[in-house]
């Protein structure tokens, strides 16, 4: 199966953790993975991101007495991209394996490839990198530089995070966001944003 092209289309749980599963085996094989909702999302899609959570954030028991919990286990021994994303965004429920919507659905962030600084390349303390930042905690980066404090709109509501932007060029076509740095590499940052 050397040079197949492989395409996959729906980048739901199953049809991102084939794309992985394939694109893993360095047998040569091409995977093209599809997904429609980048043009039309259907009623129950609200994020952008693939492998969208969308009745319940939780994968039930985490229990090796039962089931649902065995299979966990076995999809952790055969490297599940799903079950590792669900573990790197769990929240602590009971013994349900419960995850965070948007940080199981942007599981690449915090697992991506990054520059390693060389001496003289130093991050501003007050400045920390964006990866290091999501990695410490679920919420953390709202009380940081995306703290939306006395930010709310004419009707008083106030926004879940914020970001700055800052003009990057004199003509308007690249701004950059205040307040972050990144050693995400180049290839990385393309894929997350």
């Amino acid at each position: 199966m050397k040079n197949k092209k492989i395409n996959v289309v729906g980048t739901g749980l199953a049809g991102c953790e084939i794309a992985y599963q394939l694109a893993k085996t360095k047998r040569g094989l091409s995977v093209n993975l599809y997904e429609v909702k980048q043009v039309k999302k259907n009623p129950v899609q609200n994020l952008d991101s693939f492998v969208e959570l969308v009745c319940s954030n939780s994968f039930r028991s985490k229990s090796i007495e039962n089931a649902s919990g065995i299979l966990k286990e076995e999809l952790k021994i055969l490297d599940s991209l799903i079950i590792k994303a669900a573990l790197a965004s769990a929240i602590p429920v009971d013994d349900a394996l419960t995850v965070d919507h948007q940080l199981f659905s942007n599981y690449e962030l915090i697992t991506s490839s990054t520059v390693t600084l060389k001496e003289f390349e130093k991050y501003f303390k007050g400045c920390q990198l964006i990866e290091l930042l999501a990695k410490q905690s679920k919420k953390v980066l709202l009380n940081g530089s995306m703290s939306p404090n006395h930010l709310e709109d004419d009707q008083g509501n106030l926004p879940f995070a914020v970001m700055q932007l800052r003009k990057d060029n004199l003509i308007d076509t690249l701004y950059n966001i205040v307040g972050w740095q990144t050693n995400l590499t180049l290839s990385e940052q393309k894929k997350n944003y």
